[in-house]
């Protein structure tokens, strides 16, 4: 923190969070305040975790609320689509925390969130600060915390400036354009329903509307190379690096083209900045969408639709089902196994298992890998 405060001003664009307890004042008055105060640190607990592991900071605690901050002190491109995963976390950890909550304060928890997006001056709170908190001036944090009061009960509401850099990754339901208190213009306004799925006709989209390309003559040239050894069954993975924005994928999707192979035998997993500690990402992302697993729905739904879905594959097992189950971080009981599996043995059944799934025909058909 001390960095921070020793920075001078800057003018930048953040992401602002601002998340509230529905009812603090009601919850006050209902509750004994010891217990209530035990419920008021997890519910801080929870949301300075979820916003730190998404690359926020935690700005402050303004009684029952809190204010974080995405895109500085390091700016990023991400920084709203990492402030809506932080939200949709912080959702997910508070519907985990009521039960708990029940039982302390005899109701659940409950909050809204409100994002936006903009322009702010940014620097070091002055002399006698109650906060040890840097100092934002503008109306990005205050549309943020008049966003939260339209959200519905334990949900996330985002501006259209929000919106239009989150790139279709987030499935949306708009609320049209709203008076804001305070506010002379009005706001675009959106609930965040959760992660969109993304399928085989999203990619093809990608594919149809990908710009021209120009100058890879050498590029391509060394990846239809790797092509044609990998066509004679001399397997290659090929790492195209660079700076963001000099058309890496752009590069991967015209390999796809010159190759003419059929849209099914394509597949494509996205890597993501927020969850560059998450060991094998793209992956457990991946398979979450061909089996049609909800960040949003419970784990013992979704593990129902994992087995439902392992059920149209072949070779399937109890034990495919508790490996896959606990890759995707899935409770899988009632699954044994006639021997107990080393370290090492379980890695590669387990990588064997995500392999078949990953390259079979159908995503929830008959499960046949076709020839390459």
């Amino acid at each position: 923190m001390d960095d921070l405060h020793n920075r001078t001003p800057e003018r930048r664009q953040v992401t602002v969070l601002f998340c509230d307890i529905v009812d603090s004042t009601g919850l006050s008055e209902r509750c004994d305040i010891e217990d209530l105060r035990e419920v008021l640190l997890e519910f801080q607990a929870i949301s300075s975790r979820c916003i730190q592991n998404a690359g926020g900071i935690v700005v402050n605690y303004i009684g029952d609320g809190i204010r974080a901050e995405f895109g500085y002190p390091l700016a990023s491109e991400n920084e709203a689509e990492s402030a809506v995963q932080a939200g949709l976390q912080l959702l997910r950890g508070i519907q985990e925390f009521g039960e708990r909550s029940t039982a302390m304060i005899q109701e659940p928890l409950r909050v809204r969130i409100g994002l936006h997006t903009g322009v702010a001056v940014i620097g070091k709170a002055g002399l006698g600060h109650v906060h040890d908190a840097t100092e934002i001036v503008g109306d990005t944090p205050n549309i943020a915390a008049r966003l939260q009061e339209l959200a519905e009960l334990n949900s996330l509401a985002i501006s259209g400036e929000t919106k239009r850099l989150l790139r279709g990754k987030f499935s949306l339901r708009p609320l049209g354009m709203r008076a804001l208190k305070g506010l002379s213009r009005k706001i675009e306004v959106f609930l965040v329903l959760g992660e969109a799925l993304e399928d085989d006709a999203a990619h093809r989209a990608r594919r149809r509307n990908a710009s021209p390309l120009v100058n890879r003559v050498a590029e391509i040239g060394q990846l239809l190379q790797a092509w044609e050894l990998a066509k004679t069954g001399r397997g290659h993975t090929v790492e195209i690096t660079g700076e963001p924005g000099i058309g890496k994928s752009r590069l991967a999707l015209e390999l796809i083209d010159k190759t003419g192979l059929p849209d099914d035998l394509i597949l494509a997993v996205q890597a993501s900045a927020q969850h560059q500690n998450t060991p094998l990402y793209p992956i457990i992302r991946t398979l979450e969408q061909r089996i049609g697993i909800r960040r949003d729905e419970s784990p013992k739904a979704n593990s129902a639709r994992l087995r439902e879905f392992l059920g149209t594959t072949p070779a399937c097992d109890e034990e495919r089902y508790g490996l896959i189950g606990q890759m995707l971080g899935l409770p899988t009981s009632g699954t044994s196994s006639a021997t107990v599996l080393d370290a090492q043995e379980r890695r590669r059944k387990t990588r064997d298992a995500v392999v078949q799934l990953l390259t079979s025909h159908a995503k929830g058909g008959s499960g046949t890998t076709r020839p390459r």
